[in-house]
């Protein structure tokens, strides 16, 4: 994952440790997001495996297709356009977990622990942290990352503030 400062520049490689394990439901609990759900399985596993994966506390602040007519292509250009909302309409932000479980990036609701996205881990493109250390900078820790699209299906990107540890 590459960490970038406020300004966009890449300051070191690194990953941080999960804060809890995942705890909802199966593997089965919830289709993926994507528009080719016919398509992907999941390979069975025990009840408890889900369990026994990373569990990370953060807060949902945007989601935008991945486009150059909305000049948002790139993990910075998600940045750009969340600091505009903030200024003009603010932003209303929901708390969610994200689970790294096996082959799957899980995104589930804090409050009930159900799976609100899943997608496979594959698909996942550009995971990106923005961290700063400036006390009045609202989003000083915040992961990015694009959710490729699958054939004619478009490509998201994903904005969250991280909790409790560094992106």
């Amino acid at each position: 994952m590459a960490n970038q400062n406020s300004n966009g520049s890449v300051i070191s490689e690194n990953t941080a440790a999960g804060n809890g394990h995942c705890s909802a439901g199966g593997p089965d609990s919830s289709e993926y997001s994507g528009d080719e759900r016919e398509s992907d399985t999941i390979e069975k596993r025990p009840n408890n495996a889900l369990s026994e994966t990373p569990l990370y506390l953060l807060e949902h602040l945007a989601t935008f297709t991945v486009n150059k007519e909305s000049s948002i292509v790139f993990p910075a250009d998600g940045m750009r356009r969340l600091l505009q909302l903030e200024k003009t309409s603010g932003i209303w932000s929901q708390k969610m977990q994200l689970c790294l479980d096996y082959q799957w990036v899980l995104i589930m609701d804090y409050e009930t622990g159900n799976i609100i996205e899943r997608f496979p881990a594959s698909l996942i493109q550009e995971p990106t942290a923005f961290t700063s250390t400036e006390p009045m900078q609202i989003y000083n820790n915040i992961l990015v990352f694009i959710v490729s699209g699958v054939k004619s299906s478009r490509s998201e990107m994903h904005i969250f503030q991280v909790m409790g540890l560094i992106a």
